[in-house]
């Protein structure tokens, strides 16, 4: 998985309506977030000594060069103990549904870190706390049920 990741490209076509020209951009998440092993131990002790901003560079580039889900989880607690505004990215975190992350998988707390989020990420979180209100309102259903 982490080998086949270094290789996955995401492709952003856009396209100009005025001139008809269409500009194609890759763009590798990998290569945006890796770092070198100089870089990472800089960032480390950065992050040792209080700075949220390399806490979270170590979460993206655990998240999107080198998978590790429990590296992730430490780093954006890391963050936000800190005082980074990782809040939204917490959320998400906790609301995934995906088995790598299921030990994490905690509603309730995503949710909550999700409201937090709406005080710096506004629309971007207010409308992803909605999607997991309503998740919330599912699972509940579910579980008191039985039913899907």
């Amino acid at each position: 998985m982490k080998s086949l990741k270094k290789y996955i490209l995401l492709i952003f076509i856009f396209c100009n309506n005025v001139y008809g020209n269409v500009k194609v951009e890759i763009i590798s998440p990998y290569s945006n977030y890796y770092l070198d092993d100089g870089s990472k131990k800089i960032l480390e002790s950065k992050s040792m000594d209080g700075n949220s901003d390399a806490s979270f560079e170590l979460y993206q580039y655990y998240a999107y060069t080198y998978v590790d889900v429990n590296k992730q989880n430490e780093y954006l607690k890391r963050t936000i103990s800190q005082g980074g505004m990782a809040q939204y990215y917490y959320g998400v975190f906790l609301s995934n549904e995906k088995r790598e992350y299921s030990k994490y998988y905690d509603l309730d707390k995503a949710i909550y870190w999700m409201k937090q989020a709406t005080k710096y990420n506004g629309d971007a979180a207010a409308v992803k706390l909605k999607e997991l209100e309503k998740r919330k309102v599912r699972d509940d259903y579910i579980e008191k049920t039985g039913m899907r």
